[in-house]
This record gives structure tokens, sequence and C-alpha cells, in this order.
């Protein structure tokens, strides 16, 4: 007996917030600062990652995906400022864009 199963699938993601990384130097500076290996991120490759302070304890976890020339961040809406915050202290004369 086949049944037909719906799908779709209504979540409520207003919790996430995305941080956009643009610029020459953006995979560079990204590798340097995750824990993953940010160059298998590519147009179909997506993975969970995370950033974390020098003494190498987790400040936030979150998903990198590429689309187009950007690389995004999808991360909890409430941890956004922070980490932009953070990252920035990084970018010196990188040429890289967070937003």
């Amino acid at each position: 007996m086949n049944k037909q199963f719906n799908t779709d699938i209504i979540a409520d993601l207003s919790y996430l917030g995305l941080i956009k990384i643009t610029g020459a130097d953006s995979l560079k500076f990204l590798q340097g600062q995750f824990i993953n290996d940010i160059n298998q991120v590519n147009a179909t490759n997506h993975q969970l990652s995370a950033f974390c302070s020098h003494k190498g304890r987790m400040i936030v976890s979150f998903r990198v995906f590429k689309h187009a020339e950007a690389i995004y961040l999808l991360l909890a809406k409430d941890s956004i400022v922070a980490t932009l915050k953070r990252l920035q202290m990084y970018v010196l004369r990188s040429a890289v864009k967070l937003e």
C-alpha cells in the first residue's frame, strides 16, 4: 500500500540571522579564524563550523555556505553583533568586508 505523505514543512527560523563576508581575501581570512577547512565550502558544499577564542574555547557555532561571490554564516540572531565585533578585530588590512 503506497501512502502519499505531504513533505512540506513550516518552521519558524526567525531566531536565525546571516553574516555576509565578501572581498578578495575572504577565504584566507576565514581559514585563519574558523575550526574547519573553509576552502571546502563551495556552491554545493556547506559545513558546520565554529569561531573559538585564543584559548580554544568555542565562542559561537554556525553553518557556513557560499552563494554567488559571498560567504555566509548562518547563526543565532542574538550572536550576530558580538560575532561581527570580534571578527572585525582581526580584519586589519585584509580585503574583507563583514556585514
